[in-house]
């Protein structure tokens, strides 16, 4: 008991100077805090002052410029009050120019006819006030729409001479040789009887469909699909032996293919007895992959 208590006092000690360390550490990390909110508090103390100068100074010259405004309006009033004046002046001395003139007129009505030598020649008299501007007249009738001009002579056209024919391409490398093809059951390939080539249907569910490979050089290859239609269809069908095609599948309709593709851009005009004398690329000339692998149903 005395040795269980002794190190329960032990570890006592320990959490003692553990919590010790920590409120050390947490009077450390306050003191920080401190520090910190003492310089956010000055920075935002000094740029509240900022503003509150920038603030009175834009006050200030609001007030100035209100006194400004204030002093203009006063002297319009003045000034339009002294114009207004200066008109009832003007209007008074017409009309006593007015009246001198028809007692002139009056005066020499009553003297004789006798007429004396001209006087001389009078000053020249001030330009009047302009008149008020008279109101716009109607606007007038639309003129009559003028002829269609002539077409023009068509322009001089100058065909460009022919480019220079470019340069050969290299040599491609030679491909790898493909793997060995499947051999094909009485079920999923039908083989025609003909000398000149060998033409099978593979990976159908009957004999009369499948993808069309063709036998060259001792090696079954495809046929990519590129212009591939019903009358290459015609010929293969006819090849092994059927009346004719009812459907042209592309796109590895009946999966993909391996090895060799043979043919590429086949192109038959329907009659011909057999592919090969169909128009093509060339055997093994191609820029397809087997995902474009030909599929063919045949008519029963």
């Amino acid at each position: 008991m005395l040795n269980n208590t002794v190190l329960q006092c032990q570890k006592t000690e320990e959490d003692i100077e553990n919590i010790h360390k920590s409120v050390g550490d947490l009077t450390i990390t306050l003191d920080d805090s401190k520090m910190k909110m003492e310089y956010i508090k000055s920075t935002i103390s000094e740029k509240v002052d900022s503003i509150e100068a920038e603030i009175g100074q834009q006050y200030s010259y609001f007030q100035n410029a209100s006194t400004e405004v204030t002093k203009v309006k006063q002297k319009y009033i003045i000034l339009e009050e002294e114009m207004k004046k200066e008109v009832k002046t003007l209007n008074q001395i017409t009309n006593d120019l007015k009246l001198r003139d028809w007692e002139h007129s009056a005066t020499l009505k009553n003297l004789t006819l006798i007429q004396g030598p001209p006087g001389p020649k009078g000053e020249k008299g001030d330009t009047g006030i302009m008149g008020i501007p008279g109101i716009p007249g109607v606007r007038g009738l639309t003129g009559e729409k003028g002829e269609k001009g002539l077409k023009g002579s068509q322009g001089m056209t100058t065909r460009g001479l022919p480019g220079s024919k470019g340069e050969r391409g290299q040599k491609g490398d030679k491909g790898e040789q493909g793997e060995k093809g499947e051999t094909a059951s009485s079920t999923q390939a039908t083989t025609s009887k003909t000398t000149d080539a060998v033409v099978r249907l593979v990976g159908g569910r009957t004999p009369n469909e499948g993808r069309v490979e063709v036998f060259h050089l001792g090696q079954w290859g495809t046929v990519c699909d590129d212009h591939w239609d019903q009358k290459d269809g015609q010929v293969v069908c006819r090849m092994l032996g059927y009346s004719g095609a009812s459907i042209v599948m592309l796109n590895q309709r009946f999966g993909s293919g391996t090895g060799r593709i043979w043919m590429d851009d086949v192109q038959c005009l329907g009659f011909e007895r057999s592919i090969t004398e169909c128009k093509f690329l060339g055997w093994g000339i191609t820029n397809c992959s087997h995902r474009e692998d030909v599929g063919l149903q045949c008519t029963v």
